[in-house]
């Protein structure tokens, strides 16, 4: 039986383990979140260095620029910089989209007078990304599980760039739409001040 594999059997306690997980921090953490409440949460990023990790481009030269031992080396500490951004980015849009539901909540006792829809599309775009970028991380766990076999050089060599991608999910480019919204949503409920101030820690 597949279960009698011990690799299986880590497959199985991960699938069951990190939603479990993943509810029980939901419970336990605070979620009405004010704009005061959001800046002093959000974890920064380079944008840049973020582009050149998922470029499809650098990616296809870097094998030719070293040699192979050094290339395998420096694919798993990149995937490494993979899974940190990517639980960055999941973060910054659970702070976020918290914030959107808490405004969206507050502004129940003046309908017409903020932009709702905004905070909707904030949310959606926010789960969105969230549960694909878990998808993805998933993939590198895999990935980085798949490298214990460096040594008999059996496991092939894990590729960043399509990790941008799952499915339909261009996981940058939802990600730039979703800070987009949230800066959008702070310049018409607070200001050009706090607009910037979104953009510049997302």
């Amino acid at each position: 039986m597949i279960l009698e594999n011990p690799l299986a059997w880590v497959c199985v306690g991960v699938a069951v383990s990190l939603p479990l997980k993943a509810f029980l921090k939901s419970r336990a953490l605070f979620r009405e979140r004010s704009m005061d409440d959001v800046f002093p949460f959000l974890r920064p990023l380079d944008p840049e260095k973020l582009q050149k990790l998922f470029d499809p481009e650098e990616e296809r030269l870097r094998p030719f620029r070293m040699s192979d031992y050094r290339y395998r080396r420096e694919q798993r500490v990149r995937l490494d910089l993979a899974r940190e951004y990517l639980h960055r980015m999941i973060h910054n849009a659970e702070i976020v989209q918290q914030w959107a539901g808490t405004e969206f909540i507050d502004c129940a006792d003046f309908p017409g007078e903020y932009d709702e829809a905004t905070m909707q599309l904030i949310c959606e775009q926010a789960a969105m990304f969230r549960i694909a970028a878990h998808v993805v991380l998933a993939k590198i766990w895999l990935f980085g599980l798949l490298q214990n076999l460096e040594a008999l050089h059996l496991a092939p060599i894990p590729k960043i760039a399509p990790l941008r991608r799952t499915g339909s999910v261009n996981l940058l480019e939802i990600y730039a739409h979703l800070k987009d919204s949230a800066a959008l949503l702070a310049f018409k409920n607070y200001g050009q001040e706090f607009c910037d101030e979104m953009n510049s820690r997302m």
